[in-house]
């Protein structure tokens, strides 16, 4: 049962999913939030390359007894990084503007929740070890969070805040 739980979070947590969701999230907040949509955009290139750069870099093999064959690197976990990418982002551009509490605190819940899930996944399948998905869980996190800041420095001029005076009525 157990397995069969993880194939289908892992269906959703597939590399396509995620193309997707990003495509639609930005073109909302590019509707909406020009400045929000391109620190999406950049903190999604910085945090893909950055998974990419460091699997080149360590090119460590996946472990055998996974339930699916492939030969991409295992080190650190795309999937678990993309998904973390994705609960920081919708935490920060989306319940940081919703006056609603009850309803921030849901998307962040369900955010958060789809992290984990897609994390769990991948050490169930037996596709990564909980090392390598401890280290995209913690490359989905930093690099948003440097892009945050550097946003937040740079172009705003001001450090960034939980609820802000930018929110949405």
């Amino acid at each position: 049962m157990d397995t069969w739980i993880a194939q289908s979070v892992a269906m959703i947590g597939t590399p396509e999913l995620f193309w997707v969701l990003s495509v639609v999230l930005f073109l909302l907040l590019f509707v909406y939030r020009i400045g929000d949509a391109f620190l999406f955009l950049f903190a999604l290139f910085a945090t893909t390359g950055a998974i990419a750069l460091l699997k080149s870099i360590f090119k460590v093999p996946r472990p055998s007894a996974g339930l699916f064959d492939t030969d991409s690197y295992a080190f650190p976990s795309a999937h678990a990084g993309a998904s973390t990418f994705l609960v920081v982002m919708i935490t920060y551009l989306f319940t940081s503007r919703i006056r609603s509490y009850p309803l921030a605190i849901f998307i962040t819940v369900c955010a958060v929740l789809f992290g984990f899930l897609v994390s769990w996944s991948r050490i169930a399948l037996g596709l990564h070890t909980p090392l390598q998905v401890a280290a995209g869980i913690f490359v989905g996190v930093a690099v948003p969070l440097l892009m945050i800041y550097g946003y937040h420095k740079l172009v705003l001029r001001a450090p960034p805040t939980p609820r802000d005076d930018r929110c949405v009525h």
